[in-house]
């Protein structure tokens, strides 16, 4: 676990130094964490390792711990004890087709949309028509002016913006911006939605960067891909009576999310966020990111999905000591998956310092902190 490159990193940053001890405690701390985890792959190892400096460097600094949930035991699938009781909830296709009246997204959007589908369609019409919305002008003017693309000098309007990000990749960004804010009115409780929103943002962003080593990707569509990865949840924690009975599940027998969702409850929230995409008429690819996240080989558009399951894993990695994030455990990767990216892990802890500031500024903007 000790390495002298982030012993060197750390000096620099004029941070305390991380001992021995504190790296020890911190990884007797995360190995709960993985307990589906393969930490003998190749990617799985590296990311424990970065997971481990983290959290050492947060022991440093006399940052306390949340408490790390013990492995449940005793019941198997299906034979939960009266806390944790299986229900009937329907289907997911019931769910999203007709049971429930869905949040539509903003009308902006749409009419986003329409313009650039009109062969005629200019960046002077286009951003006219953004600029028509106060709060996504300045949503999108804080984003290409973040950590995010780095530009060298500051941008200062629509139009401008759309001339050094293209139209495409404006219309992707409002999409993402567009969803978080119709998801404003999730019941308190049940979920940090500072929390989740955290960890939807740390899962773009990593897929934007894994996707930077892949020219024929879109950074743009990558990062609202990983940004809308779990919006399922969103609908089941809002319509789903006994969602808290999956959380429940998750926490006692100490399996992913998605897993818990479809013993208890029948179906999951990837399921949910997929049939979601269709009825918003999202991309194929955005539809099979959101769908396949936890089982990229599934899709047709294998590399956006294996990427977006990467970027989960590294988000929850990243993530590990905030309890709020959502996640109970970090999710295996699937066979094939790395394999199918082509990257050496070598590039692992560089993505995992660009994503760190990143991440913080785009919280900042998408949850105006």
């Amino acid at each position: 676990i000790v390495d002298s490159e982030e012993t060197q990193s750390a000096k620099k940053k004029n941070e305390p130094a991380i001992d021995r001890a504190a790296l020890e405690k911190a990884q007797a701390y995360l190995r709960p964490l993985f307990p589906k985890s393969n930490l003998k792959h190749e990617a799985m190892k590296e990311l424990f390792r970065l997971a481990v400096w983290r959290v050492a460097g947060e022991l440093a600094r006399g940052e306390t711990l949340p408490e790390v949930l013990p492995q449940g035991g005793g019941d198997e699938p299906g034979q939960m004890n009266s806390q944790v009781r299986i229900q009937p909830s329907g289907s997911a296709s019931e769910l999203v087709n007709g049971k429930v009246e869905l949040t539509s997204l903003p009308d902006i959007y749409t009419r986003i949309v329409e313009v650039l589908k009109s062969p005629n369609c200019s960046a002077a019409q286009l951003a006219k028509m953004v600029s028509t919305d106060a709060s996504l002008s300045s949503s999108l003017l804080k984003m290409v002016n973040s950590a995010f693309y780095s530009f060298s000098k500051r941008i200062d309007s629509i139009s401008r913006a759309i001339t050094m990000i293209g139209n495409k990749e404006l219309v992707t960004m409002a999409l993402g911006v567009s969803v978080v804010n119709t998801f404003g009115d999730i019941p308190k409780g049940l979920i940090s939605m500072e929390g989740f929103w955290r960890h939807s943002i740390a899962c773009g962003v990593f897929a934007r960067l894994l996707a930077s080593h892949s020219q024929d990707l879109s950074g743009e569509q990558l990062f609202v891909g990983g940004l809308l990865h779990d919006v399922g949840r969103l609908i089941m924690i809002k319509e789903v009576p006994t969602y808290e009975e999956a959380l429940a599940f998750a926490r006692k027998k100490r399996v992913p999310i998605h897993v818990a969702e479809k013993e208890v409850l029948g179906f999951d929230h990837t399921r949910v966020g997929g049939l979601l995409c269709q009825k918003w008429k999202f991309s194929k690819s955005m539809e099979e990111m959101v769908w396949f996240h936890h089982a990229p080989s599934r899709g047709k558009y294998a590399k956006e999905c294996c990427i977006v399951h990467m970027a989960n894993i590294m988000a929850e990695v990243f993530l590990a000591s905030q309890s709020d994030c959502g996640s109970v455990t970090i999710s295996p990767i699937e066979d094939k998956a790395w394999e199918a990216l082509g990257l050496p892990t070598s590039v692992l802890a560089p993505t995992f310092a660009k994503a760190d500031k990143q991440i913080n500024e785009i919280v900042k903007l998408f949850l105006n902190k």
